[in-house]
């Protein structure tokens, strides 16, 4: 994933979290100051305007994949993370595969995935960062409400914007800690080794 900041009236660049040069991708270049287009659709579906049912069943049992796969591989704009979070909702076991799916839990998966494509529409958002306590670990950031993160920590911030800038931020500070906590146990190993020699 990446996150690109466009100016809205000229549709250029102004820069992204990850930058894209044609050597890295021949079909879309992500630096500042080139015009900004969406991503090839890799025949994947809109469902903000194409979702009905017969073409969520049609698209998702086409491959023997686990469903949660198959969500974020046919559908654009869905996250792992978020097809994790419409089986869950759907009380869909996350290891269930497209091949063993019934027509009764393809139904429950549809209408779980139809009322977040909704919500989405509706702007209905709960911007959040997602954190583990017991393992001094941030898990993730999302516009939608996790639960199947119900168990954790789970911090609900005004925009997205504050939430992502948080996680990052967080995200930064908890690997600069844990690399210097790495550098010092080496220089304390270091020193324990050296007195030992002596």
């Amino acid at each position: 994933s990446n996150i690109i900041l466009v100016d809205k009236d000229s549709n250029k660049i102004l820069d992204s979290i990850k930058r894209i040069p044609i050597t890295t991708s021949s079909v879309r270049e992500v630096l500042p100051g080139k015009d900004y287009f969406l991503p090839p659709s890799q025949g994947k579906l809109n469902p903000i305007s194409n979702l009905d049912f017969s073409s969520f069943v049609s698209k998702i049992t086409s491959k023997d994949l686990l469903l949660y796969k198959a969500i974020y591989e046919s559908y654009s704009g869905i996250s792992p993370l978020i097809a994790k979070e419409v089986c869950y909702r759907a009380s869909l076991d996350l290891d269930s595969s497209t091949a063993s799916i019934s027509n009764f839990q393809l139904e429950r998966l549809f209408n779980s995935f139809e009322r977040m494509i909704n919500q989405i529409k509706n702007h209905i958002f709960y911007p959040c960062i997602v954190s583990d306590l017991v393992l001094d670990k941030i898990i993730d950031f999302s516009l939608i409400r996790l639960t199947i993160y119900d168990s954790l920590k789970i911090k609900e911030y005004e925009s997205i914007s504050k939430a992502t800038e948080e996680f990052y931020l967080l995200r930064d500070l908890k690997e600069r800690m844990s690399q210097k906590n790495s550098s010092l146990k080496k220089l304390v190993a270091q020193k324990i080794d050296r007195l030992e020699n002596k």
